[in-house]
């Protein structure tokens, strides 16, 4: 089993957003594709494409190794008008001071035994973690920095997450498989990823965006919502209770907009009208919500 290095351990975005459709978190689904009066989306919004940082919480404690290296997706379309989100760490070139004190930290630590950093690569040689049968060691480990911009991508963290494929109405979640690089001879180094397939009803309504799927035998929606604040900031909701608690506090107010029907511990099925749908997305305190900061 390949050992994690301890030296960019951060929290990726690829993480956060697969929790989007795979939490254990408490869900809302949808009876039918939301919103009701919505008009079906053919191709990938142009108004979406970019690459975006992942914007922190307020009140949120961020370490210096995750404001050095941002969280990152990307959306662009394939040339028919397909949409694919994929995820990858950044780094400000002007930050290269900053990133070098981190690994100076790490090394103070004795989670780093030695480090080569240049313009395009970092090669460190890293502690792992004690294994069973086995005792603690060390790792030669390697990160490209792969120039773009003012930016630099660390190679190994771009990955693909999502595509949607609008005219078939089928959505592909990826995961990167765990047995590594693929044994294909057409392109050396190739990643194996695997990919679970779900029914997508894309919907547009007052420029915001909903992306409706549906699972295998599964009868109800998820629903990821996105929605342009401004030229440079994008908000995502998705149907994960923000706070369980809180919501079964206010039950009775949610309820008076659209029923809730339980379904089990950690589920709730509704049916919204149109109205009630812009009701519930504007409540931040019932959904969970990120925000996504354009940078190209």
């Amino acid at each position: 089993m390949k050992r994690e290095s301890s030296v960019l351990k951060t929290t990726f975005f690829v993480v956060v957003f697969l929790a989007i459709l795979a939490s254990s978190c408490t869900n809302v689904y949808f009876e039918n594709p939301v919103p009701q009066r919505g008009e079906r989306v053919l191709k990938m919004p142009a108004e979406l494409a970019g690459t975006y940082v992942l914007e922190p919480k307020a009140g949120e404690t961020v370490s210096e190794l995750e404001q050095v290296v941002r969280n990152c997706i990307r959306i662009e379309a394939d040339e028919a008008g397909n949409m694919l989100v994929s995820g990858e760490s950044r780094l400000l070139a002007k930050d290269l001071p900053r990133f070098k004190n981190v690994l100076e930290a790490q090394k103070r630590e004795g989670k780093v035994h030695a480090y080569r950093l240049t313009a395009s690569h970092l090669i460190c040689t890293v502690k792992t973690d004690a294994e069973e049968g086995q005792s603690a060691g060390s790792d030669e480990q390697h990160i490209s920095l792969i120039k773009s911009g003012p930016w630099y991508v660390l190679g190994q963290s771009a990955k693909p997450m999502w595509f949607f494929d609008f005219a078939v109405g089928r959505q592909l979640e990826y995961d990167k498989n765990s047995e590594g690089l693929s044994n294909s001879k057409w392109i050396d180094d190739a990643d194996r990823v695997s990919a679970d397939t779900a029914q997508l009803i894309a919907l547009q309504q007052s420029k915001i965006w909903y992306f409706n799927t549906r699972k295998g035998d599964e009868k109800a929606w998820s629903l990821v919502c996105v929605q342009r604040e401004s030229s440079e900031v994008l908000a995502v909701r998705w149907s994960n209770l923000n706070n369980k608690s809180a919501f079964l506090q206010r039950m009775d107010y949610y309820n008076a907009i659209t029923p809730f029907r339980k379904e089990g511990d950690n589920r709730f099925v509704i049916n919204p009208t149109d109205e009630a749908l812009n009701q519930l997305m504007r409540d931040e305190q019932l959904f969970e919500t990120m925000r996504l900061r354009k940078v190209e």
